[in-house]
């Protein structure tokens, strides 16, 4: 068996089965209380990034495809 599965998802096993959400956001959460940062919620990380990468002067096309947004109309 690889080391990797590829699964196009964010949070996986190594064999490429999803995480439970919950989890996730419970041991994301703990990650954040060890890390003595101030407390953020994984959505936050989104709109973390796409504020980064604006002040960094992304091309706002490129930060709406990240996020996924078709504001097309």
């Amino acid at each position: 068996m690889g080391a990797w599965v590829e699964s196009d998802r964010v949070f996986t096993h190594e064999n490429g089965e999803p995480l439970h959400p919950d989890w996730v956001s419970r041991r994301f959460k703990r990650l954040v209380e060890l890390s003595g940062l101030p407390p953020v919620r994984l959505h936050e990380l989104r709109h973390i990034s796409a504020t980064l990468s604006l002040l960094q002067r992304s091309d706002i096309k490129v930060v709406q495809e990240r996020l996924g947004l078709d504001l097309s109309g």
